[in-house]
């Protein structure tokens, strides 16, 4: 292209200049060493973030799982503790009623014992045993059957 001259003749101006660079714009596929850099830490960065995210998922999903264990661990305690109430009830229970029977036992033991007198002196066939065996157990079955009735 050509400019038009002004000034003295055969004196030429120099072309205007186009825009300067700090430095040489890259060439074909060639990238600058910080946009490099740049994204090589951008990429890890990424990749951090990926990894402590799928180490969040998947600590949230055990801890969600141990969460279920132990309610399940709870309701399954709480029954047990449950059952050993009922059970410490019933125990209970059922030592107060052998308490009783023992006590019924033993209160009717002497009479028992003073009726088969009154049997063996029948079977010897001796009256004054059998007069005595049977004042006996008169007396013994009267206080069997006071403490029984008690």
């Amino acid at each position: 292209m050509s400019y038009p001259q002004y000034g003295p003749e055969g004196h030429q101006y120099p072309a205007p200049a186009g825009p300067t660079y700090a430095a040489p714009p890259p060439a074909g596929n060639q990238l600058p060493v910080t946009t490099l850099v740049l994204g090589v830490v951008c990429l890890l960065l990424l990749v951090l973030a990926g990894t402590g995210l799928g180490l969040y998922v998947n600590e949230r999903r055990r801890h969600n799982a141990t969460e279920a264990l132990l309610r399940d661990r709870d309701a399954a305690i709480t029954e047990t503790e449950r059952r050993a109430t009922d059970l410490d009830a019933r125990l209970k229970n059922t030592e107060d009623q052998l308490s009783e029977v023992t006590g019924e036992r033993d209160a009717l033991l002497p009479c028992m014992r003073r009726a088969q007198e009154i049997f063996d002196a029948l079977r010897r066939d001796d009256d004054d045993d059998l007069g005595t065996a049977l004042e006996m157990a008169i007396t013994a079955c009267a206080e069997a059957e006071d403490a029984v009735d008690s």
